[in-house]
């Protein structure tokens, strides 16, 4: 193969490689093709998918919550009572606070409807049959009945039906929530995407929930010769032509307990889009660069192969002995390039030799030159400068004459060695340093380098030297004295540094610590770049005056020399300097306290500065302050509070429920008085006192909530969240709603204080979100954070708020959050930028259960 080539032209090669490049881009574009059509496969998956999870989800979270209820409920002394007393007053306030539930019943074992309370309609009648069923199957739990049309309105509802049992597990009856199946609809499916549709169906191939349409699909049937798409599956995927007619790509998952299935589709032609368009540019892309690089590929050996042959021709007749003769210049720039090289070649063969000499002569460098028997041939004067004899001498003398004795034998047979190798040039010794001879005997330390040329089959060794003793001496004596002031200033804690023309020429590691910066990067920078701009006048001013150590810059009248015993410098103390602002490297900032005086370093006047940061010490002394300021502002909001909360209570007993009982106590006499004249006249006024009474009532809870949530005592921290996020969201306008996750069903973890305390921050959370935020949305989330930490999240889309919001000197509210929290031994954080809403996150421990 490799023959086969040697023996193309340029022509044929420049085609081949260009076949060669195209072949791998060719290949790419099939590459890209494919993974073009799996990409788009797998996002249109994702994209259906994800509106099949979302939906399961949230259903599945729904029918949970709603378990959860109905087995309090059914735990109530009062539904166990099965209507021997009054209902219970819960069920009537769970229809109000949950859409889609219409009414809510509870049936003996006869299947009787003994009490209930419906929102609109009345409740539904349950055969003997379905609760001896339902008896059957009272270990799975609430149980979900098969879609039904109401006779009356046309309406399609669905029943949940939960056991009833007493203490002692024997059964009662059952609980029958009734659910409108449109109104849940339009509360569980929001409006979809273009051109989406997601359909709940149940076991028997019902319509429960669809997106679209839901007056016309739910309650359809399956027709009957229907066969599944899926093929049985509980989930995946599939494609087949929807209801319209129209072919799309569905993705199913099943509801575990219910066996419900909720699909999901979009239309073929929409997820598919975006590949089809790829894949024509991608063929037109790969069309257009093979047509360009033919055409390319045919300038281009043509422009090579016409310049080379008339570099070729000149070549041969030089060859023949015509050194007049140039080469024609033309073609591509290298060729160009070598063909001006080849006549500056021949252009320089006549000045080579004398140039060489006139270098070899100038160098300041000592450059010796001997042959394999190590004898000198040629020596320049600075040579013989640098070994004290001359040139003459020098010529065809040893190169052992200039070699220590005891070094001779190794440096003879390290320059054969050298030889043997073959390398053009290379350092002498291991080391940069070599030690030399001088021709009156002193030894001397030189940097040496060694090159070999064959000429006329004879090789010769050039060596290269520089006398290094007197910078080795300087260097010795200055990195003594370096490393005596390093090791006495690197143990200091307190950063110093010196400063000479604003240029900084030594730090310790301290004040690299300080800085934020290596010593390679401080050396040689200007310290005002490291002081903040509003302390850098003052310190320039004394920088240029030399007089750091006189104090100039500290707090008051500037203090002159001392007049009895001379200057500070000169007594060797420190003056304090005012307290100024570091700007790190990172960009932090560092309170320090400052100490100057002048020094004599390296040769000329710098001053010694030592840096203390004080950072800390003012942070918390701000601290302390801020938060002994907030603690009294505080203590005296709450007193505020507290009096003005009395002073409510009081005129609610006195205006609502005082009232009320007056007007009972005066209709029962009205009664007391009328009995023994007329019996039958009394009843009017009994009813109206038993409206007095309900109402009485009525406030009395509505006082006792407004002070603690019944509901939280009774159904738990979920259950008291939810309602107060339904009246919030009745009270105000805007979509409220709880997320709960991970919580046991009986919130037995979940203590008196920790409710309390979350219950309580949600709410001034929610009145902030009322008073300030300008929210649409607000999301309320409440989750289990690892094993024995619970976590509330209040989510809005509103204004957000600024830092100095968070300082401002009336935000009680957030103080008082944050004081509870803290005292629940739990964590608080606000977070939130304006214009982007606010995150408020409250996590507190868990008590033992």
């Amino acid at each position: 193969m490799a023959g086969w080539l040697a023996q193309r032209s340029i022509r044929n090669r420049i085609g081949l490689l260009i076949v060669a490049m195209l072949l791998p881009v060719a290949a790419t574009l099939v590459w890209f093709l494919a993974a073009d059509v799996h990409q788009a496969q797998a996002s249109a998956r994702a994209r259906v998918r994800s509106l099949a999870t979302g939906t399961a989800k949230e259903l599945q979270r729904r029918l949970g919550d709603t378990e959860r209820v109905l087995a309090r409920l059914a735990a109530r002394p009062a539904v166990q009572a099965m209507g021997t007393g009054a209902c219970e007053p819960m069920m009537a306030e769970y229809l109000l606070l949950t859409p889609g539930f219409s009414a809510l019943s509870v049936h003996d074992l006869q299947g009787r409807s003994v009490c209930g309370a419906a929102a609109a309609q009345p409740p539904l009648v349950v055969a003997a049959g379905e609760v001896a069923g339902a008896a059957a199957n009272a270990a799975n739990g609430m149980r979900v009945g098969p879609v039904q049309v109401r006779v009356a309105t046309g309406g399609r509802i669905m029943a949940l039906r939960h056991p009833i049992r007493d203490t002692a597990g024997h059964w009662l009856g059952q609980l029958v929530l009734e659910v409108d199946l449109l109104a849940l609809n339009q509360h569980l499916l929001p409006p979809m995407p273009d051109h989406a549709v997601v359909t709940v169906i149940d076991a028997s191939g019902t319509v429960v929930l669809r997106s679209t349409d839901p007056g016309s699909f739910i309650g359809g049937q399956p027709l009957p010769d229907a066969v599944d798409p899926a093929g049985g599956a509980r989930e995946g995927f599939f494609e087949a032509a929807g209801r319209d007619g129209v072919p799309r790509l569905f993705a199913f998952v099943t509801l575990p307990q219910t066996g419900w299935r909720v699909a999901g589709s979009l239309p073929l032609a929409d997820v598919l889009a975006g590949y089809h368009g790829t894949r024509q540019r991608t063929v037109a892309i790969g069309l257009g660069l093979a047509l360009l690089a033919l055409v390319l590929g045919w300038r281009l050996s043509a422009a090579i192969v016409q310049p080379v042959a008339g570099l070729r021709d000149a070549a041969e007749r030089v060859a023949l002995g015509d050194t007049a003769v140039r080469s024609p210049v033309g073609g591509p720039p290298e060729v160009r390039a070598v063909a001006l090289a080849f006549n500056r070649m021949l252009d320089a063969r006549v000045l080579s030799e004398s140039r060489l000499r006139g270098i070899f002569g100038s160098a300041l460098d000592a450059i010796i030159t001997c042959d394999d028997d190590q004898q000198i041939v040629e020596a320049n004067p600075a040579a013989a400068r640098m070994f004290r004899c001359s040139v003459d001498a020098m010529i065809g003398a040893p190169l052992d004459r200039f070699i220590p004795a005891r070094l001779r034998q190794a440096h003879g047979q390290a320059v054969r060695q050298f030889g043997d190798t073959g390398a053009a040039a290379r350092r002498m010794a291991a080391q940069r340093e070599v030690l030399a001879l001088r021709a009156d005997g002193e030894e001397f330390l030189i940097e040496a380098s060694i090159s070999q040329l064959s000429v006329g089959g004879r090789r010769l060794y050039t060596v290269i030297h520089r006398d290094i003793t007197d910078r080795r001496r300087a260097e010795l004596a200055l990195r003594d004295s370096e490393a005596r002031l390093r090791r006495l200033l690197a143990h200091l804690p307190e950063a110093v540094l010196v400063s000479s023309a604003d240029r900084i020429g030594f730090v310790n590691p301290a004040a690299c610590q300080l800085l934020g910066a290596d010593a390679a990067a401080l050396l040689g920078s200007s310290l005002m770049a490291f002081i903040q701009a509003d302390d850098r006048p003052r310190l320039q001013a004394h920088l240029a005056r030399g007089d750091l150590a006189r104090g100039d810059l500290a707090d008051g009248d500037p203090a002159g020399g001392d007049p009895a015993g001379g200057d500070l410098a000169s007594a060797g103390q420190l003056a304090p300097l005012a307290e100024v602002t570091i700007v790190r490297a990172d960009g932090a900032s560092r309170q320090v306290e400052s100490l100057g005086t002048p020094v004599d370093y390296d040769g000329g006047h710098a001053t010694l500065i030592v840096l203390r940061d004080i950072s800390a010490l003012k942070r918390a002394q701000a601290d302390l302050e801020a938060s002994h300021a907030d603690l009294t502002r505080l203590v005296t909001e709450l007193d505020n509070i507290q009096e003005a909360e009395r002073k409510r209570i009081a005129r609610e007993l006195h205006d609502d429920l005082q009232q009320t009982l007056a007007a009972i106590r005066m209709d029962l006499g009205a009664i007391s008085a009328g009995l023994d004249r007329d019996r039958s006249a009394a009843v009017p006024s009994l009813s109206r006192v038993e409206r007095l009474a309900e109402s009485a009532i009525a406030s009395t809870r509505r006082i006792i909530n407004d002070m603690r949530p019944q509901m939280l005592e009774d159904l738990g921290l979920v259950a008291a969240l939810e309602a107060l996020a339904t009246r919030f969201a009745h009270r105000h306008g805007v979509a409220c709603r709880l997320l709960a996750s991970g919580l046991p069903p009986d919130e037995a973890c979940i203590d008196a204080k920790t409710s309390t305390c979350l219950y309580r921050v949600a709410q001034e959370a929610l009145n902030n979100v009322a008073k300030h935020a300008q929210a649409r949305h607000v999301q309320l989330q409440l989750r289990l954070v690892g094993a024995d930490r619970l976590q509330l999240t209040v989510r809005d889309d509103g204004l957000g708020f600024a830092d100095a919001d968070l300082r401002k000197p009336q935000s009680f509210g957030l103080l008082g959050m944050k004081e509870r929290v803290r005292a629940a031994q739990g964590t608080l954080r606000v977070d939130g930028v304006a214009g982007s809403g606010t995150t408020l996150a409250v996590e507190v421990p868990l008590a033992a259960a």
